[in-house]
């Protein structure tokens, strides 16, 4: 899976994986990769209510320690953080990015069904939302 479908799919605890290089900075040689600068995504706001572009607002560089990054929809000013954490590995000549979606800002529901969603409460909601969208964002 390329990060942009992990991102785009937002499957938490599935990985990604995009090549990576090796910078020599000062004294010290990173391993490093950039996340996707744009994905697609749906944007619930009501100026938009469709799949929307939306642009990384952060350095999109990643070097495989727990890190996050701001997307924000192109239209307004909706915003999505993900949370994501990896490491490096070497397949035979190449080096690649090996990233784990850990979390993501506003939590999405979007594997509750519209049906189920209004024949729960608002805490059934969050509590199945939790389930299967864990860790809870700070909003």
């Amino acid at each position: 899976m390329t990060l942009e479908e992990l991102l785009e799919a937002g499957i938490l605890y599935a990985v990604g994986e995009a090549p990576a290089r090796t910078e020599d900075r000062g004294f010290q040689k990173y391993s490093m990769t950039h996340m996707p600068g744009t994905i697609r995504l749906r944007c619930s706001t009501e100026k938009c209510s469709k799949i929307m572009d939306w642009r990384i607002q952060n350095n999109s560089e990643f070097f495989g320690r727990p890190s996050q990054f701001t997307y924000r929809c192109v239209q307004c000013d909706e915003e999505v953080t993900f949370f994501v954490n990896g490491t490096f590995e070497r397949k035979e000549a190449n080096l690649f990015a090996v990233i784990t979606l850990a979390g993501r800002c506003p939590r999405s529901t979007g594997r509750i069904g519209e049906e189920l969603k209004r024949a729960l409460n608002k805490t059934d909601v969050e509590r199945r939302s939790d389930v299967l969208y864990a860790p809870r964002c700070r909003r």
